[in-house]
C-alpha cells in the first residue's frame, strides 16, 4: 500500500495528497505534519518506512469539504485520491492485491465548486495573463457557473485589471512568473506556474475546439494570440486539475477594458481599499461586489427571463428593469436617468449599455443629459420596452408570457436572445459564422427533434420535461 501511495504522491509533490482508505483521507510522511499542523488534528503514525515510523495523520470522508477548505484559505493545494474498486473486488486479483486508487482531482484556490465553501456574493474567478509580442491578454472563468470572460489590456494595465477582478488564482507561463508573481501575490492572488507550452496560441486553438465542438476558433469569435494563448492555458489547467472531467463552460465573452473603472498600483496603496472607504470607493466595491454580479447572473441566465416594471425605475433601476429578456410595463410606470443632472455621475447597472443599444445614442443622451421622466408608453415606442399595458394587468400579462416560454423549447428560445446579444457587439460576417455554429448544436438538440415530429405528426410539441 504505501509502495503504491508513494508513487501516486510522486505525481502531486506539489499538493497535499488526500489517500482514501475506507471512510477516512490519509496523509502522510511529510504531508502528515504539514496537514495535522494547519487543521490543528492529531499527529499519528502507521507502520515503518527505513525503520522509521511513518507520520500519518486523517479526516473522515463525509466532513472531508470543511477540511479541504481550512487548507486552500491556507495557501494549499490538495490532490483527491479516490478508491476506484472495493477491497473484495481487489481480492479477486489475488490475496495481496491493493484496492486500486487514482486522484480524481486537484482542488486550488480557483478551481473550488463546493457551493457551501464559495461565497454566494462573489465570484471564484481563476485568472489567466498572457503577453505576447506586445500584446497582453486575460481570461478569467468561475469554474462553479462556468461563465467565462477574455479581455485583451496593454501590460501596465495588469495590476488594474487583478484589482477589478480580484481572482482567486491565476496562472503564468514560465516567462512571466518571476516578473508578475510579487504583483499578484501583493493582492492575495495564488499563483501557478505551467510550462510555456500551455501557453501556446497553436495548441490553444485545438483545445478550445475541441471544448466547444467548432470547426474553427472563429465560430467562437475573432482572437489575437495573446488572447488564445491566456484562454487555452485555463483549458490545459481544467484538464489537469479536473481529471479530464470538463466542466460546463460557456462560450468566451469578450469583456471591453475601456467599459470599467481602472486603478493604478500608486492609487491603489493610497486608497487604502480596506479601510476607510470613501464614497467612490464605496460605490466601486457595491457594484465590484453587488450590482455588477447581479446584472451579469440576470443576463446570462440559461432561462428568458421576464421583467414587469409598476412604478418608477430610476438610475440603476433603469439598467436592472432592463436586464429582462422581455420587458413590460404598466401604463404608469416611467424611467429616468437622474444621475447626470443631479448628481454629475453616470448611469450604471447596465443601464449605460441598455439604453443606447435599445433606442440609439441621441435619445439616450436625451435621457442622460436631462433627467426628463419617459413615460412607460413612449418607452414602448421608442423600443426601450417590449409592451406596455394598464396597471391592473400587469402581472397577470408577465404570468402568461412566462407560461408561455415555459411551454417552449427553453434552450433554444435563451439561445435566440443570445444571438441577439452577440449581434449589437460584433460584425455580419460573424454573425454569419455565430448563426451557422450555433444552429448546428441547435439542430442536433431534443428540442429541435420534438419540434420537427409534432410538426410531422400535426401535434403540439411538448417540451416540457425534455432532457436537455
Amino acid at each position: 500500500m504505501m509502495s503504491q501511495y508513494m508513487e501516486i504522491k510522486s505525481d502531486y509533490s506539489e499538493a497535499l495528497l488526500f489517500y482514501r482508505m475506507g471512510d477516512f483521507y490519509e496523509l502522510f510522511f511529510e504531508d502528515a505534519k504539514v496537514a495535522a499542523s494547519a487543521l490543528d488534528i492529531a499527529l499519528t503514525k502507521r507502520g515503518k518506512h527505513s525503520g522509521e515510523d511513518i507520520p500519518m495523520c486523517g479526516v473522515p470522508h463525509h466532513s472531508a469539504e470543511n477540511y479541504i477548505y481550512t487548507l486552500i484559505n491556507k495557501g494549499f493545494r490538495v490532490a483527491i485520491c479516490e478508491q476506484m474498486e472495493s477491497p473484495e473486488e481487489a481480492k479477486k486479483r489475488g490475496y495481496k492485491a491493493v484496492v486500486k486508487r487514482e486522484v480524481v482531482r486537484l482542488v486550488t484556490p480557483g478551481t473550488l465548486t463546493e457551493d457551501n465553501l464559495l461565497d454566494a456574493k462573489k465570484s471564484n474567478y481563476l485568472a489567466s495573463y498572457s503577453l505576447v509580442h506586445k500584446e497582453a491578454s486575460v481570461s478569467w472563468i468561475d469554474i462553479s457557473t462556468g461563465s467565462f470572460y477574455i479581455s485583451s489590456i496593454t501590460p501596465e494595465k495588469l495590476g488594474s485589471e487583478l484589482t477589478r477582478l480580484s481572482p482567486s488564482e491565476i496562472l503564468l507561463s514560465e516567462n512571466l512568473a518571476q516578473a508578475h508573481r510579487d504583483l499578484a501575490e501583493e493582492f492575495g492572488i495564488s499563483v501557478t506556474e505551467l510550462g510555456n507550452s500551455a501557453f501556446d496560441s497553436s495548441s490553444a486553438r485545438e483545445r478550445l475546439k475541441k471544448i466547444f465542438n467548432v470547426e474553427t476558433v472563429d465560430g467562437l469569435g475573432t482572437f489575437n494570440r495573446a488572447e488564445l494563448s491566456s484562454m487555452g492555458a485555463i483549458i490545459e489547467y481544467l484538464q489537469i486539475t479536473q481529471k479530464g472531467k470538463l466542466p460546463m463552460l460557456s462560450r468566451p465573452r469578450r469583456e471591453l477594458n475601456s467599459s470599467f473603472m481602472t486603478i493604478d498600483t500608486a492609487t491603489r496603496k493610497n486608497l487604502e481599499l480596506t479601510k476607510g472607504l470613501s464614497s467612490g470607493e464605496a460605490t466601486f466595491t457595491n457594484m465590484e461586489n453587488a450590482f455588477n454580479p447581479l446584472v451579469k447572473a440576470i443576463t446570462q441566465s440559461n432561462k428568458p427571463v421576464i421583467t414587469a416594471i409598476n412604478g418608477i425605475a430610476a438610475g440603476g433601476g433603469v439598467g436592472l428593469a432592463l436586464c429582462g429578456d422581455i420587458v413590460i410595463a404598466s401604463t404608469s410606470a416611467k424611467f429616468k436617468l437622474v444621475f447626470g443632472p443631479n448628481l454629475g455621475i453616470i448611469s450604471d447597472v447596465g443601464a449605460s449599455w441598455f439604453v443606447p443599444n435599445l433606442i440609439g445614442r441621441a435619445r439616450a443622451n436625451g435621457m442622460g443629459l436631462l433627467g426628463d421622466d419617459l413615460s412607460a408608453e413612449l418607452a414602448k415606442e421608442w423600443g426601450l420596452i417590449w409592451d406596455c399595458v394598464p396597471d391592473d394587468e400587469l402581472m397577470g400579462k408577465a404570468i402568461k408570457i412566462a407560461e408561455r416560454i415555459a411551454d417552449g423549447p427553453i434552450e433554444g428560445l435563451k439561445a435566440i436572445v443570445k444571438a441577439h446579444d452577440k449581434a449589437l457587439s460584433g460584425t455580419l460576417s460573424e454573425q454569419l459564422d455565430y448563426e451557422k455554429e450555433t444552429q448546428r448544436v441547435r439542430t442536433d438538440s431534443k428540442e429541435f427533434k420534438e419540434g420537427v415530429s409534432a410538426f410531422v405528426e400535426k401535434r403540439k410539441p411538448n417540451f416540457r420535461g425534455l432532457d436537455q
